[in-house]
């Protein structure tokens, strides 16, 4: 007698979840190497040219392609850790590029303390880069060593 297989609705929808979430991670960094491209060419000829060079816009397209290299680490990893990171970029470049009331300046360094305090008293101190998703956490078990292949190893040693 043959049993039937029941779908897990719930373990498919995680899989098409954890799925669209690569592509659209996969798609901001095809968009990132794209800007970069632009960016390394647009300010590259201005500089071989002698035309003006505004650092500011410079920086300002700098730092948003790293937080989109920070947000698709974030996409692929969910640790609390790119989280934090994420905010970080973010605030920075909000303090370096967007010269706003000094009021505003205090809020961003407050927020930016305020960040660091959490990363170093509230986050564990056993943190490891293991991502959440199943699809990558699947991927980094199977190239994990194995107990038993440490203790091979350990043997041929002595």
């Amino acid at each position: 007698m043959k049993r039937e297989k029941r779908w897990d609705m719930p373990k498919i929808l995680n899989k098409i979840a954890d799925l669209i979430e690569l592509a659209i991670a996969f798609t901001l960094v095809a968009g990132i190497v794209v800007l970069f491209v632009q960016l390394v060419f647009e300010y590259g000829t201005l500089a071989i040219t002698e035309g003006k060079f505004n650092f500011s816009d410079f920086l300002s397209q700098a730092l948003n392609l790293i937080i989109g290299i920070e947000f698709t680490r974030m996409l692929c990893r969910h640790t609390p850790d790119t989280i934090i990171d994420v905010l970080l970029f973010a605030t920075a470049r909000y303090l370096i590029i967007d010269h706003s009331s000094p009021a505003g300046t205090f809020l961003g360094v407050l927020s930016i303390g305020v960040l660091f305090i959490i990363r170093k008293h509230m986050m564990p101190k056993d943190r490891n880069d293991r991502p959440t998703n199943s699809f990558m956490r699947r991927r980094a078990l199977e190239n994990e060593p194995t107990n038993s292949d440490q203790g091979i190893k350990e043997s041929k040693e002595v």
